[in-house]
């Protein structure tokens, strides 16, 4: 385990969620294995890029905002998104026929391991790796099609504009 985490309070933390629905924004490339995980840099992935992370948002609008919009209008007084980038993405629902046993880090449950803040919260996804590090139904949307974007979209002060 990586120094610097109470590791005997990871166990602790795993948690058993009967997942009802999740969402997952992907690229239409990924459309024939829209839930298959790839190595890629990202807030819980290996940096080695050895394993990868699925990554499910129980709304929309949060699968939105970890998909596409990220942090790309920190500190912009202007919020316009291109079409383009939610043009080439679909929205995928999944479930899973089983219980899964998932570290739980919401709330303050993160201080019991002595996890920095930037773990679940910041831009820079290195504290978020070094902790995932420590451990290891499909139905198919357009992103544009989807009225709960749209609406998070205009929620956020978003503007869609052509490139």
């Amino acid at each position: 385990m990586t120094p610097g985490y109470v590791t005997k309070e990871l166990g602790t933390l795993l948690e058993t969620f009967d997942i009802d629905l999740l969402f997952r924004i992907i690229k239409h490339e990924r459309r024939g294995s829209p839930l298959g995980p790839v190595p890629a840099p990202s807030r819980f992935s290996d940096p080695n890029l050895q394993y990868s992370v699925l990554y499910g948002a129980t709304s929309i609008d949060c699968a939105l905002w970890e998909g596409v919009i990220r942090d790309r209008f920190d500190l912009q007084p202007v919020r316009e998104l291109p079409r383009v980038d939610l043009e080439c993405r679909d929205l995928v629902l999944f479930n899973s026929t089983r219980p899964l046993l998932l570290l739980d880090i919401r709330g303050r449950r993160a201080r019991r391991i002595f996890a920095p803040t930037a773990v679940t919260g910041a831009a820079r996804q290195t504290d978020g790796q070094t902790l995932s590090h420590s451990l290891h139904s499909r139905a198919i949307h357009p992103l544009p099609q989807i009225q709960e974007v749209h609406e998070a979209l205009r929620t956020a002060g978003i503007t869609l504009v052509r490139p």
